[in-house]
């Protein structure tokens, strides 16, 4: 994996998140599997079709998709998502004070019907990963044999 391809990083992510939570639920009885992404670009890559990727995102694409529906990945913006306390660079003394650390988005303790829903997404602009499509032309070749 390239160092600095982060749309790599964010496809690898949301593919070991899905690997934890399938260990997880072959110890434990959970009925409903909802997946959170911060990335709307991976929410739309797993919307799409595997092979118009280059393939290490084809690949972790396909894996997503073959254990789980798209309807189950939703988005958790960069303000709610514990995880991106971090990113952002929360020292770990800032983080023993912090609620979302210890008590992930208050919204996940509600009912269902009340969590964080992803709207209908747009295309992202650039679609980084994807595969060049080849346009195809027809071509006629004529010959003239000459004796």
């Amino acid at each position: 994996m390239e160092p600095d391809d982060s749309t790599q990083t964010r496809t690898h992510d949301a593919t070991l998140g899905l690997r934890l939570t399938q260990s997880l639920l072959a110890a434990l009885e959970v009925p409903m599997k909802t997946f959170y992404s911060g990335s709307r670009d991976v929410l739309w890559w797993i919307r799409g079709r595997g092979k118009d990727f280059r393939p290490f995102k084809a690949n972790r694409i396909g894996e997503i998709q073959m254990f789980t529906e798209p309807s189950q990945w939703q988005h958790v913006s960069t303000e709610e998502n514990p995880a991106d306390l971090c990113t952002r660079g929360a020292t770990p003394s800032e983080l023993a004070e912090c609620s979302l650390w210890w008590n992930d988005p208050s919204w996940l303790t509600d009912d269902f019907s009340k969590w964080s829903k992803m709207k209908v997404l747009d295309k992202p602009s650039e679609m980084p990963g994807m595969r060049k499509s080849k346009k195809k032309e027809d071509i006629n070749a004529y010959a003239t044999l000459m004796t």
